[in-house]
Formats: structure tokens, C-alpha cells, sequence
């Protein structure tokens, strides 16, 4: 039997009311640590904030590169 998202995400959400020990003596279709398995993948989707970050680091002006370029021109042990 498969479940899809949407049912996982319920039956997680009942399950985690019910707790470890009830989880155990009620479960017959899959094992309580997969139904807390879904219960934290459920839980990590909700806080991931990747799609939130920029790309990366952001350029440095171009302003700055001149100045660096022009000290190592004057200062060439650095």
C-alpha cells in the first residue's frame, strides 16, 4: 500500500498526538518510527528556508577592486 503526501502528512499529524507507546499498539499498516519519519520530514519541509537565501555572496564594488589592485601595485609583499 502507498501512501500519497497528503495522507502521510494527516496520518503524522494524528500519530504525533498519540505518542510512541499508542503508536505502537495501534500500528498494523507501517511501523511507528516510519510514521514519525514522515512526522519529521513534514516538520523539515515546513522551516527549510532554502528558497528563501540569495544566490550567494554578493559582488564587491567595483570601486574596492580598483583599490585593491592599485595597493598591490604600490605594495607588492602583501
Amino acid at each position: 500500500m502507498h501512501f500519497n503526501d497528503d495522507q502521510r502528512r494527516r496520518l503524522a499529524v494524528r500519530a504525533k498526538t498519540l505518542g510512541w507507546c499508542m503508536l505502537h499498539d495501534l500500528t498494523t499498516i507501517v511501523t511507528p518510527a516510519t510514521v514519525l519519519a514522515w512526522l519529521r520530514r513534514l516538520i523539515a519541509r515546513k522551516y527549510d528556508g532554502s528558497k528563501l537565501r540569495s544566490p550567494g555572496r554578493p559582488r564587491v564594488l567595483e570601486e574596492i577592486q580598483r583599490l585593491v589592485i592599485r595597493m598591490l601595485q604600490h605594495f607588492p609583499y602583501f
